[in-house]
């Protein structure tokens, strides 16, 4: 069993963008259709208090246009490791 110091997430995201690039790059207010799916982790590590602090992280995979393949790559990722403290 996991119990209460465990916690396991997901979120799921479509966002049409216009402002990944800036002006002068041919790409400049281009709205591009992008969906990102993050899996993350965290564990409970430490309470202070009423505060519990937990140490996890985050892993991403994004689908955009072919469009953004030149700067972003073909199959772009993301990670994350982070600190929280929750009350």
């Amino acid at each position: 069993m996991l119990g209460d110091t465990h916690t396991f997430f997901a979120r799921a995201e479509p966002v049409q963008n216009s402002e990944l690039f800036g002006e002068g790059h041919p790409l400049h207010d281009q709205e591009s259709r992008i969906r990102k799916l993050s899996l993350g982790y965290s564990r409970d590590v430490l309470r202070t208090g009423a505060v519990k602090w937990g140490v996890g992280g985050v892993l991403g995979a994004i689908d955009a246009p072919a469009s953004l393949e030149p700067v972003y790559g073909s199959r772009p990722r993301s990670a994350m490791v982070f600190v929280q403290g929750r009350l």
